[in-house]
């Protein structure tokens, strides 16, 4: 998103917060990895790899 629009890049940033909170919410009350066909990792970017199923 910084690279997008110019936001500051720590999701710490006070301008992020509802960004964050809104992203926590979702992720604890939607819990989408149960849903999710395939669980992808891709904390390095260049090396994606599948890690499970939600199913």
């Amino acid at each position: 998103m910084a690279r997008h629009d110019g936001s500051d890049p720590d999701p710490e940033a006070a301008s992020n917060r509802r960004y964050v909170e809104g992203q926590r919410n979702y992720l604890r009350e939607d819990a989408p990895e149960r849903h999710a066909a395939v669980i992808v990792e891709n904390d390095d970017l260049v090396a994606p790899r599948i890690v499970g199923s939600g199913q």
